[in-house]
């Protein structure tokens, strides 16, 4: 459970560091399941400053630093059980379709590089059948991540009359009075509601994933209840891809047709010109020829 929540995102200060509650930047967003509770501190990484931008658009660094309300309390004052993932931004993530970094102490600083992969795909009947999500609509499907988790949790209501203890995050707008979590061991388990609802679910039309690594774990001397997250975008270009509709055969045809038929200009022109090389030169000898006769 959080206490503090200071945010650091540069271009912040011309000066150094200037650090923000997390609260007055955006809204943290609290989200639980049977194991564990979930902060997202900040959905949109960079506080903009119209000086800096320029200089500050493609070296990304924000940090963060939390703290525990029940640090004092605690029988073992150094481990800190938590994992930290890095996704897109306006979105509750599937914990399993992200990788995670543990962060096992308090008083350490971890600095995590990360590099991302954007996937831009078509919507139907293309093959890879992408949905374009209503971010805005909270009433909405936000985004796949969202589909799937409202999917499984309305599969196990209806069948199994409780909800999985892993494997989703659930905000407390999606949890009503009834319900509650499934027993450690049960039925459920063992369904095959995930891969349904997997299924289907359409992909984002724009989807994001990031790579990322613990850089740096040091001691974060003189702070023994606070841990210092600082996360940077690796020094290599975001690697882009864009899905584009597959050529048909006519338009491989006409496409093949029209470079053939750029070719076949070039060569007639070329070949005229030849032709007309070799007819003008014997006929410019004969007028040189029949010039000097009369002289």
């Amino acid at each position: 459970e959080h206490e503090e929540c200071l945010l650091d995102s540069k271009p912040a200060s011309k000066y150094g560091y200037k650090l923000h509650n997390c609260e007055n930047v955006t809204e943290i967003i609290e989200t639980i399941n049977g194991e564990f509770r979930c902060f997202t501190y900040f959905s949109h990484f960079d506080v903009k400053d119209n000086e800096t931008e320029e200089h500050f658009a493609d070296n990304f660094m924000t940090s963060i630093f939390i703290s525990s309300k029940t640090f004092e309390r605690r029988t073992n004052k150094k481990e800190l059980r938590a994992r930290i993932a890095i996704h897109p931004s306006d979105m509750i993530p599937v914990p399993e379709f992200y990788p995670t970094i543990s962060l096992y102490q308090f008083s350490r600083f971890y600095v995590i590089n990360f590099q991302k992969t954007i996937s831009y795909l078509l919507e139907k009947p293309y093959q890879t059948n992408c949905f374009k999500y209503d971010l805005g609509n909270r009433e909405a499907l936000q985004s796949h991540d969202d589909c799937f988790t409202k999917c499984v949790m309305n599969k196990y209501r209806e069948k199994c009359k409780c909800l999985p203890r892993s494997g989703l995050l659930y905000r407390r707008s999606l949890l009503t009075e009834e319900d509650y979590f499934c027993p450690v061991i049960n039925k459920c388990q063992f369904t095959n509601y995930r891969t349904e609802c997997s299924n289907e679910c359409q992909p984002d039309c724009v989807e994001e994933k990031y790579e990322f690594e613990k850089f740096v774990d040091i001691p974060f001397y003189q702070h023994k209840n606070r841990t210092g997250i600082q996360i940077s975008r690796k020094p290599v270009f975001d690697k882009v891809y864009r899905h584009s509709p597959a050529m048909t055969f006519i338009q491989l045809i006409c496409d093949f047709g029209g470079l053939g038929g750029l070719w076949l200009g070039f060569s007639v022109i070329t070949i005229t010109s030849a032709i007309i090389s070799l007819i003008t030169k014997p006929l410019e000898k004969i007028v040189i020829v029949k010039s000097g006769d009369k002289e």
